[in-house]
């Protein structure tokens, strides 16, 4: 309202004129502009004044959130969300706008690590290209777990951008970083890729120069594979289970009988590294010894094996892991209850659910990526228990499974899920959760009806 002087008669007298929608507008361009200058307390309070007098102004709303959004306010920028999308509806593009601002958000944790690893890989995984200066930036983070999945998300990308980045990483100091370069680039199919893979088939860490010659084996060079071969045998028995690996990442049978062999090793990361490679390779031959590795004494040996026996889809493995369902390990029944399910068999859902409730937070959190791997839309139900775990790796599993399953059977179920989780008392969670929801929010198809009426938060 603003106050008017008129004359009447002798006298000035006040009037109160209400400017009505044309000051709304013109608190809202206020808001518009300080939000452009950087002025979000501004925005904030202009767009305020302009909902003070045009209560359902959507523009203003939009304008709030937005600004609550760059101030890093992501708790309030929610609430102002929801209180807009149940006058107004879901508002894809601004909830997409949300996400990314948890995921910026996460790169301000300058004293922890943790946090900016999950901002860059859960970057990869919502699969935004728009935050491709945060990964450039992310390759210069002085912990190299955060260049590990800046890396990885990266790879996920995989155009040429991406690619002239991954090149840089191979003067990275620490060579774990430098062999997720390498993973990521087994996954370009353009030649580029092929070419700096040749450079790290030369790196001087032996890891990281044998998952080089896998990735070049894999497309089809057989010099590579024969230098990968010739590596393996002269390596001393430590080191062996890094060409154990390899050799799995090349998916090439030639590699079944080096892998059977060291399938004896004494080093039983070797031997396990060794079965899940026989695995992936998929060969049939491989039966009889990774059936033998079902009784071998490491319980991490007789896990990869039991999925390995899964990933040759044969029938006759069924019965074996019917058997392994009662093994002492409690991840080796897991993995045999997943392995089933790939063979066909009826789902052992009791496992899960006991392993879910069990006291060992590793096994927990096995349980949950079994689930996603498995993708079946009935673990749904099974995955809203970890919703309430009390470690946070296991909530973060559970948000990454559910994107998992949501990206083979829809979205429409794991929407409502991962948007409550953006509510989480964590912010690896929530970071996680805005990668899983933003990815089915920038998809051609994104299914946002079930947002309507968002959930229950998670209260700690």
């Amino acid at each position: 309202m603003m106050r008017v002087w008129i004359l009447v008669g002798s006298f000035w007298i006040i009037v109160l004129a209400g400017c009505g929608p044309a000051t709304s507008k013109a608190h809202t361009a206020a808001a518009t502009e300080a939000l452009h200058k950087g002025d979000f307390e501004g925005a904030i309070r202009e767009a305020n004044q302009a909902l003070s007098i045009e209560p359902n102004a959507l523009d203003a709303k939009q304008l709030k959130v937005r600004a609550l959004i760059a101030k890093g306010e992501e708790a309030s920028a929610l609430d102002s969300y929801e209180a807009l999308a149940r006058q107004h509806g879901p508002d894809a593009p601004l909830l997409v706008e949300l996400c990314r601002g948890i995921l910026r958000e996460g790169m301000k944790h300058v004293d922890d690590y943790f946090i900016r690893s999950a901002s860059v890989k859960a970057i990869g995984e919502m699969g935004d290209k728009s935050a491709l200066p945060i990964l450039a930036l992310a390759l210069k983070d002085p912990a190299s777990f955060v260049r590990f999945f800046a890396t990885e998300s990266l790879g996920e990308f995989g155009d040429a951008p991406s690619l002239r980045l991954l090149e840089t990483t191979a003067e990275d100091q620490d060579p774990m970083v430098r062999s997720s370069a390498v993973k990521a680039l087994s996954e370009i199919p353009a030649p580029e890729a092929t070419a700096i893979l040749g450079k790290f088939s030369k790196d001087s860490d032996v890891a990281v120069r044998l998952f080089a010659l896998a990735s070049l084996a894999r497309r089809g060079s057989r010099d590579a594979g024969n230098e990968l071969l010739r590596t393996a045998r002269e390596l001393p028995e430590p080191l062996r289970r890094f060409a154990a690996a390899a050799m799995g990442q090349a998916q090439d049978p030639v590699f079944v009988p080096t892998l059977v062999s060291l399938l004896s090793e004494k080093d039983q990361v070797t031997r396990s590294q060794s079965a899940e490679a026989l695995g992936k390779i998929g060969d049939k031959s491989a039966f009889g010894p990774l059936a033998k590795a079902l009784g071998d004494p490491d319980p991490g040996v007789r896990r990869s094996a039991t999925v390995g026996l899964g990933k040759l889809h044969d029938p006759k493995a069924v019965p074996l892991l019917q058997k392994t369902l009662s093994d002492p390990d409690a991840m080796t029944r897991i993995a045999a209850a997943e392995s089933l399910i790939q063979l066909g068999a009826p789902p052992a859902n009791e496992i899960y659910a006991k392993a879910l409730s069990d006291a060992d937070y590793g096994t927990r959190h096995f349980a949950v990526g079994s689930l996603g791997r498995v993708g079946r839309e009935e673990a749904i139900t099974l995955l809203q228990t970890p919703f309430t775990d009390n470690t946070p790796r296991v909530r973060i599993a559970a948000v990454r499974a559910l994107r998992d399953i949501g990206r083979r059977v829809g979205g429409e179920k794991v929407i409502p899920l991962l948007y409550r989780a953006l509510r989480d008392p964590d912010a690896s969670v929530r970071i996680y959760a805005a990668g899983g929801l933003g990815w089915f929010l920038l998809s051609k198809n994104p299914s946002t009806a079930s947002l309507e009426r968002p959930l229950p938060s998670r209260r700690s």
